[in-house]
């Protein structure tokens, strides 16, 4: 009735001045039945209802995306629940923190989306855990994550530290100045990073000292 119209509308002008990204969707065909201004205005799109959300959120999208929560949420034994995940958006090329229930609209169940993006806080952590000289990860990281994978490490897991030293970086920096001497720090850095990959690691340790963590490797090896 009306006073059930007023109440949706209330609630929509609620979503719209929020600072999230929101959007309903039909549990059946995937329509878009809301999307809040924030959204709209992030992915530049006046008028969405009515079209399919993987349409609109996803870059050459076909059909249902393989990481939609909607045949999940609406299994009898998860009701009332909320499924979290993060996204790399492509076709925003930012990261969000997306979390999925079901609500109720128009007197019929939709699948709610409400996502943060966390694109800047990633960058900002980034900086904060690595060496902006060496672009490796800083001591205080490099040790946090060394002391969790030597707690998780199994009777058969195996891990070899290589402690590295660079030789007259000191009278590298004395005699030809400390530019140079950065100048070596970098490229050292970079040909070590070329010859390791995840779930391997290096750090700084200190000034010239370096410390690579190969992972489930063996002796001979």
């Amino acid at each position: 009735g009306l006073k059930g119209k007023r109440m949706k509308n209330r609630f929509e002008d609620f979503l719209n001045q929020l600072q999230i990204i929101i959007y309903i969707t039909d549990v059946d065909t995937d329509e878009i039945l809301f999307m809040n201004q924030k959204m709209k205005e992030e992915y530049k799109i006046e008028e969405p209802e009515g079209k399919k959300c993987w349409e609109v959120f996803q870059k050459d999208q076909t059909k249902r995306c393989d990481l939609c929560n909607v045949s999940i949420l609406c299994r009898p034994e998860n009701a009332g629940e909320v499924i979290y995940w993060r996204e790399y958006n492509e076709k925003l090329g930012r990261t969000f923190d997306n979390y999925d229930s079901l609500i109720m609209w128009n007197g019929k169940t939709a699948h709610m989306q409400q996502s943060y993006d966390i694109t800047n806080t990633l960058k900002l952590t980034k900086n904060v855990t690595l060496d902006v000289l060496c672009n490796v990860w800083n001591r205080a990281k490099g040790k946090a994550e060394l002391s969790r994978y030597l707690k998780e490490l199994s009777g058969s897991g195996t891990c070899f530290l290589a402690l590295l030293d660079i030789d007259n970086l000191k009278h590298i920096n004395e005699f030809f100045g400390h530019s140079e001497g950065d100048f070596v720090l970098r490229n050292v850095c970079e040909i070590l990073r070329e010859q390791i990959s995840a779930p391997d690691f290096m750090f700084r340790l200190s000034g010239d000292v370096f410390v690579v963590v190969l992972k489930n490797i063996s002796i001979k090896e």
